[in-house]
C-alpha cells in the first residue's frame, strides 16, 4: 500500500510539473464525514462505517481513525442511502433514507452505546447547508432530478433551470441562448458534465456550448441526474471560470430495470389566425427514450438515452405587388428578372421566390456503464454523442434585403464526449479520484448549391410603383439582393479536440481534508477560414 501511495504521489507531482495548462476540476460525487463516540463522549477508533446506496446496492466502507473520525468520499449522488455503524462491544446503529446532493459533504456524528447498558436512544447529529460551516461551499444552487422533471422547460436546456439562481440570467433566444452570470458573457462560464468540460473551446458560440449555433443542446435533459450552479465556490476542485460554473452529473443504472419514452410536438394547427390570415405551415417535435438497469446485480449497471429533434420553420417575404408580414421593397417581376439573367447568361439555378423551409435536425445518444469493483473502488465509463444540423444563410426578415435560395448552406456540428473515472478509498486516511476525458467537435459549413461568387445587387426594384393602404401610388427606393454563397462560408471549417487528465488525492488529517490534485488540458484546433473563397 505504501508503495502504491508513493507512486500515486509521484504521478501527481509529475502531472503538476508537466501540465501545459492547469485549472481546478469539477465535482461529480458526494461525501460523508463525522465522528463516532461512546456514551461518555470518548472517541471510538476502528468503528466499521458502511454506506449502502439502496437502488444499486453499491457499498462504501471505511473504519474510524484513532480520533474517532471517518470520511467516506466519492459516493454516488442521490440515494436513498443506509449508513451502518458497528463496533465490537457496542450496540450497532443504522441511519436510513439519506439522500446526498451533488458536491455535498454531509456531517453525520454518531454516539454508540455499550452493549452492557440497556437499549436507549442513540444520539445522532447531522448538519447540512448551514450558513457558516465547513460544509458550505459558497454561493450556488443545486437542481435535483425532481426539479428537472417538475419545472416547465421550453428549450429543454440547462438555461431553463440555471435561472433558478438569481445571478444567472439567460441571454439570446431559442437554442442559441446562453447564460450570463452577474452580467458576464456566457463565454466566461465553465460547463462540465461528469467532470469533463463541455464548453465551446474555440469561442464562437453565443451559448458557450458546442452546437448552439446549429440548434442543439449539449446533452438530453433525460440523461441528467442532477446539476449544480456556482458563482463563488470555496471548493478547490471547482474553478476555470470568471462568470459561473454549471456542473452536471448524469444518470446511472440501478438494480431495477427502468425506462421511459416521451414525445412532444406542435404545428400551425395550434396557432390561431391573425386578421383572417392563416399562420405559415411549420412543424416541430421531440422524441426520446431511456433505459437503465443491472448487467450484474450490485456490480455492473448500464444507462442509455436517445433523443431526436426535428423542426421546420417557414421563411417568407412578400413583394410590393404581393405583400406579406415582411415585404421586400420591389415588385416580384424585378426580382424574377435577376433569376432569369442568372439562368440564361450564367446557367445558374438560384432557386425559387417562394417560401423557404428552414430545417433543424438534432440527434443525441448517451451511454453509461458503472462498475462496483469492490467496496473501495468504483469505475464509470460514459459516452455522449450530439449532432446538430441547421439550414442557414437565408433570413428575409428585413424589407430591404432579400436572399436567393442559392445562398443556402448547412451548418453542421458533431460533438462527442468520453469520460472514464475511477474512485478509490485506501483505508481510513486516503481517497483518490482519477478522471480522463476526450471531447471532439467538428463544425463544417456545407454549401447546398454549386460554387459561385458571392454577389450583392443594390437598388433592385428602385422606381417600382405600388399602391399603399391609403390608395396612394408610391415609388420604391428598392432593396438589396444577396445571391451565391455567403462570403464567409465558401471555406469555413473548425475541428477541435480537447483531452483532460485529472487526479485528486485526499488525505484525512483530524477534521481537515488535504487535497493534492492536478488537472491538465490539452487542446488542438484546426480552423479553415478564407473569406470570399469563390470571389465577391
Amino acid at each position: 500500500m505504501n508503495t502504491f501511495l508513493q507512486r500515486l504521489a509521484a504521478l501527481t507531482l509529475l502531472l503538476l510539473a508537466a501540465a501545459p495548462a492547469a485549472h481546478a476540476q469539477g465535482v461529480t460525487t458526494s461525501a460523508l464525514n463525522g465522528t463516532v463516540t461512546d456514551n461518555q463522549g470518548v472517541s471510538l477508533p476502528g468503528v466499521n462505517v458502511i454506506a449502502v446506496h439502496q437502488p444499486s446496492g453499491t457499498r462504501y466502507g471505511v473504519a474510524t481513525r484513532s480520533d474517532g473520525r471517518y470520511n467516506l468520499r466519492n459516493l454516488r449522488v442521490g440515494g436513498p442511502y443506509t449508513i451502518q455503524f458497528s463496533f465490537i462491544g457496542f450496540q450497532s446503529y443504522e441511519e436510513t433514507d439519506i439522500t446526498l446532493a451533488l458536491g455535498e459533504d454531509r456531517l453525520l456524528d454518531v454516539t454508540l452505546r455499550d452493549e452492557s447498558l440497556q437499549a436507549g436512544e442513540v444520539e445522532v447529529t447531522a448538519e447540512r447547508g448551514q450558513l457558516l460551516s465547513a460544509e458550505n461551499k459558497g454561493a450556488g444552487t443545486n437542481v435535483s432530478q425532481e426539479e428537472i422533471e417538475r419545472i416547465p422547460t421550453i428549450n429543454r436546456s440547462l438555461t431553463d433551470f440555471t435561472r433558478l439562481t438569481p445571478q444567472f440570467a439567460p441571454t439570446g433566444s431559442g437554442s442559441e441562448s446562453g447564460t450570463s452570470v452577474a452580467g458576464a458573457s456566457s463565454r466566461f462560464n465553465n460547463i462540465q458534465i461528469d467532470g469533463a468540460a463541455i464548453n465551446d473551446g474555440f469561442g464562437l458560440e453565443d451559448s458557450g456550448t458546442p452546437g448552439g449555433s446549429s440548434g442543439t443542446q449539449p446533452i438530453s435533459l433525460d440523461a441528467i441526474q442532477e446539476f449544480q450552479v456556482a458563482i463563488s465556490p470555496y471548493d478547490v476542485t471547482q474553478g476555470n471560470f470568471s462568470g459561473g460554473s454549471i456542473n452536471v452529473v448524469t444518470k446511472s443504472g440501478t438494480n431495477t430495470f427502468r425506462g421511459s419514452g416521451y414525445y412532444l410536438g406542435r404545428n400551425e394547427s395550434l396557432v390561431g389566425d391573425f386578421e383572417e390570415q392563416a399562420f405559415d405551415d411549420f412543424g416541430e417535435f421531440t422524441a426520446g427514450a431511456t433505459l437503465g438497469g443491472p448487467i450484474l446485480k450490485d456490480k455492473l449497471f448500464f444507462f442509455l438515452s436517445g433523443e431526436a429533434v426535428r423542426r421546420d420553420t417557414p421563411i417568407r417575404a412578400g413583394f410590393l405587388d404581393d405583400p406579406s408580414a415582411t415585404t421586400f421593397q420591389a415588385n416580384q417581376s424585378s426580382v424574377q428578372e435577376v433569376l432569369d439573367i442568372l439562368n440564361t447568361q450564367y446557367g445558374r439555378d438560384a432557386g425559387s421566390l417562394g417560401q423557404f423551409d428552414q430545417s433543424t435536425v438534432s440527434n443525441k445518444l448517451f451511454a453509461r456503464l458503472d462498475y462496483n469493483i469492490n467496496s473501495s473502488n468504483n469505475a464509470t465509463l460514459r459516452f455522449n454523442y450530439v449532432k446538430g444540423e441547421l439550414d442557414d444563410g437565408i433570413f428575409r426578415s428585413s424589407g430591404t434585403s432579400y436572399q436567393l435560395e442559392d445562398r443556402y448552406y448547412k451548418r453542421e456540428n458533431t460533438n462527442t464526449s468520453t469520460v472514464f473515472e475511477l474512485n478509490s478509498l485506501f483505508g481510513a486516511r486516503y481517497a483518490n479520484q482519477f478522471r480522463a476525458s476526450l471531447q471532439t467537435n467538428r463544425q463544417p459549413s456545407t454549401l447546398q448549391f454549386a460554387p459561385f461568387p458571392s454577389i450583392d445587387i443594390n437598388n433592385v426594384g428602385a422606381g417600382d410603383t405600388f399602391v399603399n393602404e391609403d390608395g396612394q401610388t408610391v415609388v420604391s427606393r428598392g432593396g438589396r439582393i444577396n445571391l451565391g454563397p455567403d462570403q464567409f462560408r465558401g471555406a469555413n471549417n473548425i475541428d477541435a479536440d480537447i483531452f483532460e487528465l485529472t487526479n485528486n488525492f485526499n488525505i484525512f488529517a483530524g477534521d481537515h481534508v488535504i487535497t493534492l490534485g492536478t488537472q491538465n488540458t490539452y487542446q488542438n484546433f484546426a480552423n479553415l477560414f478564407i473569406r470570399n473563397f469563390y470571389g465577391y
